[in-house]
C-alpha cells in the first residue's frame, strides 16, 4: 500500500563495462579505449579486451522527479546517491552484421566513463564503430530500462507474533500461558 505523497522508487541492476575494456584493435586510435562521441573515430574497430571485460554489477535507483539514475547502494564504483549522467551513444557492428548500441554513461562523482551495451558483447569479436551521437534524448532512458533488471530491496524481518504482556509488549514464553476469554481460563 502506498502512503499518499510517498515517492516509489525501484532498484534496478545494470551491468556496464568500464569503457577502457573496449579498445581499438585496428584503426586511427589503435590501442585507445571507447570514448565519448566526437573523440572516438567512426570506422575504428573495437574489441572487448580479454580479462578486463568483466561487467560491473551496479544497483541503480530510478526515482520519479530526478534527472536520471543514481547508485542505490555502495559499490566498488561509488557511493549510494552518486549520479549517473548519460554522455552519448555509439552504434557498433560486428563482421556478421549484428548491431549493438552502446550507451555511454559518466559517473558524476569520479568522472569514470562506463559503456552500457544494449545487447551482449562477446569477447574476441571485432566491432566497427559505424555511428556516434553526442545528443542524448529522452529515448536513452527507455534503452536504459530495457537492459536493466528490477532487483528486490532488502526488507526488514517481519515481526513474529508472540505472547503479550498487559502493557502490550512482547515477552518470551517461559512457562505455559493461561488464556482468558470471557471469564474462562484454558491452559495452552
Amino acid at each position: 500500500m502506498q502512503i499518499p505523497g510517498e515517492q516509489i522508487s525501484y532498484v534496478r541492476r545494470i551491468e556496464p563495462f568500464d569503457a577502457r575494456a573496449l579498445n581499438v584493435s585496428m584503426g586511427v586510435c589503435m590501442g585507445e579505449a571507447l570514448d565519448l562521441p566526437g573523440i572516438s573515430r567512426i570506422g575504428d574497430i573495437y574489441r572487448l579486451l580479454p580479462g578486463t571485460g568483466a561487467a560491473l554489477p551496479l544497483p541503480v535507483r530510478m526515482q520519479p522527479g530526478t534527472p536520471g539514475p543514481v547508485i542505490a547502494r555502495d559499490t566498488a564504483l561509488g557511493s549510494e546517491g552518486d549520479r549517473l549522467i548519460p554522455a552519448g551513444r555509439h552504434l557498433l557492428m560486428s563482421q556478421s552484421g549484428a548491431e549493438i548500441a552502446v550507451l555511454m554513461i559518466r559517473h558524476a562523482a569520479s568522472g569514470r566513463l562506463l559503456a552500457l551495451p544494449l545487447a551482449p558483447v562477446p569477447p574476441r569479436t571485432d566491432f566497427t564503430l559505424i555511428a556516434s551521437d553526442e545528443r542524448v534524448d529522452g529515448g536513452w532512458m527507455r534503452d536504459f530500462l530495457h537492459v536493466s533488471r528490477v532487483v528486490p530491496e532488502p526488507r526488514p524481518a517481519p515481526l513474529t507474533p508472540g505472547p503479550l504482556t498487559d502493557a502490550g509488549t512482547k515477552v518470551a514464553p517461559t512457562a505455559p500461558q493461561v488464556l482468558r476469554r470471557h471469564g474462562l481460563a484454558r491452559h495452552r
